[in-house]
């Protein structure tokens, strides 16, 4: 009977230690799951098999008998084009703005480019390869516009491969074994299917997730900690931001707010699908928000409790809250409005803009002179300029140094340095320039990994510390009083310059454009095949231009 509640006792013991180490492993959740133990079948329900072309049984990563697929190259008939194995996943970022994708791979060099797994041929698709860098054969992650993510040289042994995307931040992970390697990535969307392209060696346990492993789950999978870069694993949230701004968009209007029409009045429809217009509520008159659609629909009542619905971009365009100001509502959505550059009155804006920046430039110290006036018992031009001493108050440092002489105007230089800025930024890369207004933007430069952050990042820190400077002067030239108002009036006068570099550098672009354009478009009229009469042979060339033969040199007229 003792031996029993012993044994009893132990049987117990023990299932709780197997129960306790089966909890310290995290459950991981695959949406494919392809062993490839001689076929392709996915173990997860529901998924399609994998398409397997040759290739041969192996052993697995773990010893298993026929556990893994192994393929080889044939150097004299390379393809780097080559589809071992198709499995039956959308991998692009369009499907899956997060993935992760693990595997134990075995490869041999054959001082080739080998694609491990990937659903594009180049850098720009999703993937893991192994290719030539820094003159060795080394493991390799496509980055998109970002290049490549280059790992450690290629060594004939199974190692376990993680590769994470996350496509809202741009980032890239990539762990092999215990290490992690971090870069930028800029996925485009290439092939729907994931594949094992060219490969000398085997693959096994191909799992896929569409959503990014924490580093225990990866840790589980692997049978390894990670111990190398493991900082570098998490990937920050970068661009938060446009989160925020789609839920304060998607809260602007909520249900039970009033809003009075101003304006050319606004459109209710019998439909959310903008079939018929019903009603067209007349400015002053009000509606009230009944309840909120998908899409930016919402259903709204108006006049006596008839029912329609209405766009959120057309309430917000044509109405303001009750107890709001049409005045700032006409504003606030025209100042929103005021780079649009498709619009005939904000160029004819523009055009005013221009002319009184260059009265400003041509009468800059005059104008200064004539405000300076207001400062009693100080005139820094009394004598016929800068250089006249002040009446009474005592010298010092900064007086030395302003007003500045030679480039009187060059407090107007801010709202150009921010023009070109904003300009260039915006052709350079958008997305970029967005988020470094947005969130990126710090004193000291931390986090900056493009070449456009650092120009971003450049222009910013000389317009700042040019706008201190002129507001430095406009205190030390002018007090307190009359400098507040002359950096108020600067402040306007490189909005307008602000607004003049931004829209002259469009119109130039613009140009530049339309002449590219009509020059393509002439060489490729212009242009055609011709034949030398000399010594037969056939040339391309310009209509009316005068070429020599390609072949005997003879000189032609086209």
């Amino acid at each position: 009977m003792k031996s029993k509640s012993i044994l009893f006792l132990l049987s117990c013991l023990l299932l709780i230690g197997q129960l306790s180490f089966g909890a310290g492993k995290p459950e991981t959740k695959a949406i494919s799951l392809f062993p490839l133990d001689g076929n392709g079948l996915n173990t997860i329900p529901g998924g399609g098999k994998a398409k397997i072309k040759g290739g041969k049984t192996v052993p697995s990563h773990d010893g298993t008998k026929a556990g893994a697929v192994e393929f080889s190259i044939d150097i004299k008939r390379y393809n780097s084009s080559e589809r071992n194995i198709v499995f039956p996943v959308d991998i692009s970022p369009a499907k899956f703005p997060k993935l992760t994708i693990t595997a134990w791979v075995k490869a041999s060099n054959v001082f080739r480019k080998m694609t491990i797994l990937a659903n594009s041929e180049d850098k720009y698709g999703r993937g893991v390869i192994i290719d030539k860098h820094d003159e060795l054969y080394r493991w390799g992650v496509n980055c998109g516009k970002d290049g490549m993510l280059y790992g450690p040289p290629l060594v004939d042994e199974w190692v376990f491969i993680a590769l994470i995307y996350d496509d809202k931040n741009q980032a890239v992970r990539f762990v092999l074994n215990d290490q992690v390697y971090a870069s930028r990535a800029t996925s485009r969307s290439q092939s729907d299917k994931l594949f094992v392209g060219t490969l000398n060696g085997a693959v096994d346990d191909v799992r896929i997730f569409d959503y990014i492993l924490t580093q225990e789950e990866i840790e589980a999978l692997s049978g390894k900690l990670i111990t190398g870069n493991v900082d570098e694993l998490e990937i920050k949230d970068r661009y938060g931001y446009r989160e925020r701004m789609k839920m304060e968009k998607e809260n602007s209007i909520q249900v039970g707010d009033v809003y009075i029409t101003d304006g050319n009045g606004l459109q209710i429809y019998d439909t959310t699908k903008l079939q018929n217009t019903i009603a067209l509520i007349a400015e002053g008159d009000s509606l009230s928000v009944i309840s909120k659609l998908k899409d930016g629909w919402f259903r709204v009542s108006y006049q006596d409790g008839k029912t329609g619905y209405a766009t959120r971009s057309s309430i917000l365009k044509n109405a303001y809250p009750k107890g709001g100001s049409s005045f700032l509502h006409k504003f606030s959505y025209e100042f929103s409005h005021i780079f649009d550059f498709t619009k005939a009155r904000s160029w004819i804006l523009v055009g005013i803009f221009a002319v009184i920046i260059f009265l400003v430039k041509r009468y800059f110290s005059s104008l200064d002179r004539f405000l300076l006036r207001l400062r009693k018992g100080r005139d820094e031009f009394s004598a016929g300029g800068s250089k006249s001493e002040p009446s009474y108050i005592k010298a010092n440092i900064l007086s030395k140094i302003y007003p500045i002489t030679r480039y009187p105007w060059y407090p107007m230089l801010t709202g150009v340095l921010l023009g070109i800025t904003i300009f260039v930024g915006s052709f350079w890369d958008t997305y970029e320039m967005e988020w470094f207004y947005n969130e990126g933007f710090n004193i000291l430069p931390i986090g900056y990994d493009r070449p456009v952050h650092w120009f971003l990042y450049g222009m910013s820190m000389l317009t700042i510390l040019l706008t201190l400077s002129w507001i430095v002067e406009s205190f030390v030239i002018a007090g307190p009083w009359v400098g507040l108002l002359r950096i108020f009036l600067l402040i306007i006068i490189n909005f307008m310059s602000w607004m003049v570099t931004f829209f002259l550098l469009i119109l130039v672009a613009i140009v530049v454009l339309i002449m590219l354009g009509l020059y393509v478009f002439g060489n490729t009229v212009g242009s055609g095949k011709y034949k030398c009469p000399s010594c037969g042979r056939s040339f391309s060339a310009s209509a009316g231009s005068s070429v020599s033969c390609p072949g005997c040199g003879a000189s032609l007229s086209t």
